[in-house]
């Protein structure tokens, strides 16, 4: 059996919370508080944020630090910085998916189709590039692949055909799946101080998204309480020539690893139907999804042992695996403290904005390059909280030192207690778990999305146990001579032919992936991940022993 994919989805449940600003911000207890958080970040595993590649041939052949010179530093060297906008990236992610919130960054580009593409020049927004059909077939949608829009709500068009500019008279058809993103997690087409918003759009700012016909009334947006400064590292915490960790990529035009969404298979998708689709007068079945399954996280692993198994295993890639350096921090070091200030919070956010920073049960974050292969993993250590004195004089506030300014707050200090660190009196109530239920309670967590980040985003005492192996399933096509392939040694390319369905169709898309799962693995992306060699291993580690890895049908 294989090993568990890379990542996994955190599902959408329902619909958000929303509430207006003022809902939000609403307390009734005390005065909104500002004040600074003052942060190391720590390297778990090798932490690379890319600054510039060198290549050879098509493959890198080095992957850069980023650095840049710290504020009023200028004519000293630079330092290895993760600016503050990728650590508020991340964070803002993590929230999304434990308050079940909006989805706030998503993929609604042409991908080739518009006019750059040689589509319809007027039909680019929200098309991933997905072709089905070719001009010259009767009917014309039998092609390969079937094309998706991310969170245009749109009718339909299928079967229509659009001329392309290739210098011949040609056209294609496009076959389209509207909003495969639930629109309840859509960003709104506007903003004003009446429009409910989730809980992290407060926190750290939202851009509404209008749709075409609303674009030219304008959009809105809504500026975040929570600014993050940049986190630099000393010198020496970088790796240094003969002793960089390595990754891999392929010496052609792909990026290994890259993703490849299709809503030809139930991996990115949850299932809607199976679909026939003929190749070389072979009925072939496909199938069909219908909307994304959640938010992608990837699992911690150690990146050497990851990396030793592509570079053994996957010698049958069309382009070459090249080892390359990675410049990175090295694992157990800590950046130099930096400050998230944050400003006009009531104190259920600010608890909630320390327990996101610090998670209970062992969870981590991911942050930087190559997260498929185990970089990049984090925590934040939180050293002091600090609360603005009130009534003091702001235009006067630049001479004064800290202490005149801010007061450190001990009891705030305790919803962000470090991971590895002392969990809390119980009998103050400061135990973990009490922190979850609190911030449960008060409707600012989502308990089935958190059950979620505790199995993906658990870090185990032993990271290095040789199981704990994330690796992608292949797409290896039979070469001539080659003797035949096995499921798992096809991958994706496996095909299931329409005569080997089952006569009676199961009630369930699992049960029927299940039945097919000796002739293709890939077929359903949680029936995989279950049969993973290591599925036990993972979700008792993060314990949570009865987890089960599965998502409903659609009605």
């Amino acid at each position: 059996m294989p090993y568990m994919n890379p990542f996994d989805f955190i599902p959408f449940h329902g619909e958000p919370l929303l509430k207006t600003v003022d809902e939000w911000i609403e307390d009734g207890r005390e005065a909104l508080l500002s004040g600074r958080i003052l942060v190391r970040l720590r390297a778990l595993t090798p932490l690379n944020v890319t600054g510039r590649i060198q290549t050879r041939g098509k493959a890198m052949s080095f992957r850069q630090f980023y650095r840049q010179t710290p504020p009023g530093e200028m004519g000293t060297q630079s330092l290895p910085c993760v600016p503050g906008s990728s650590i508020k990236g991340a964070l803002r992610s993590f929230t999304e998916a434990l308050t079940n919130g909006f989805i706030s960054s998503y993929n609604i580009g042409s991908e080739g189709i518009g006019t750059d593409g040689g589509g319809h020049p007027d039909y680019h927004k929200g098309l991933y590039a997905k072709k089905q059909g070719h001009p010259l077939r009767r009917p014309p949608i039998v092609g390969r692949h079937i094309g998706f829009l991310t969170a245009s709500y749109s009718p339909d068009i299928a079967g229509k055909t659009f001329p392309v500019p290739t210098g011949k008279t040609k056209t294609r058809s496009f076959f389209e799946f509207k909003g495969v993103l639930p629109k309840a997690f859509a960003l709104p087409e506007r903003l004003t101080a009446e429009t409910p918003i989730d809980v992290a759009s407060v926190l750290f700012g939202i851009t509404a998204l209008p749709s075409e016909s609303k674009q030219k009334e304008g959009a809105g947006a809504l500026r975040g309480r929570v600014v993050f400064s940049d986190a630099y590292f000393p010198r020496d915490a970088l790796t240094t020539r003969g002793h960089h960790p390595k990754a891999l990529d392929l010496n052609g035009k792909a990026a290994f690893g890259a993703p490849n969404p299709s809503i030809s298979n139930w991996w990115y998708f949850t299932p809607r139907t199976v679909g026939k689709r003929i190749v070389n007068g072979e009925e072939n079945a496909e199938f069909i999804g219908y909307r994304l399954r959640g938010r992608k996280f990837y699992f911690h692993q150690d990146p050497a042992p990851c990396i030793e198994y592509y570079k053994k295993k996957w010698t049958h890639m069309p382009a070459k695996l090249e080892y390359y350096d990675v410049e990175s921090v090295s694992a157990g070091k800590d950046s130099q403290p930096f400050s998230i200030m944050f400003r006009k919070l009531p104190m259920s956010l600010l608890r909630l904005l320390l327990f996101i920073l610090s998670p209970a049960d062992s969870v981590r974050h991911k942050l930087g390059a190559l997260k498929p292969f185990g970089f990049g993993s984090v925590e934040f250590a939180v050293e002091k909280v600090e609360i603005e004195k009130r009534g003091f004089d702001r235009l006067a506030s630049r001479s004064l030192s800290g202490n005149d300014l801010f007061s450190e707050s001990d009891d705030l200090k305790v919803w962000a207690l470090p991971i590895a660190g002392n969990a809390g009196d119980p009998k103050k109530g400061n135990t973990r778990d009490t922190r979850v239920e609190c911030l449960a309670e008060q409707g600012l967590i989502d308990r089935a999305s958190w059950q979620w980040l505790r199995f993906v985003l658990h870090y185990p005492d032993e990271l290095k146990n040789q199981e704990r192996l994330f690796i992608y399933p292949v797409y290896r096509q039979k070469r001539a001579h080659e003797p035949p392939l096995s499921p798992e040694e096809k991958g994706f390319a496996q095909t299931i032919l329409m005569e080997d369905l089952p006569k009676k169709a199961p009630a369930k898309s699992w049960q029927l992936a299940q039945e097919l799962y000796d002739k293709k693995l890939t077929i359903h992306f949680d029936v995989y991940q279950k049969n993973a060699s290591n599925f036990d291993l993972v979700r008792k580690a993060a314990g949570l022993p009865d987890f089960d890895h599965g998502v409903p049908d659609p009605p």
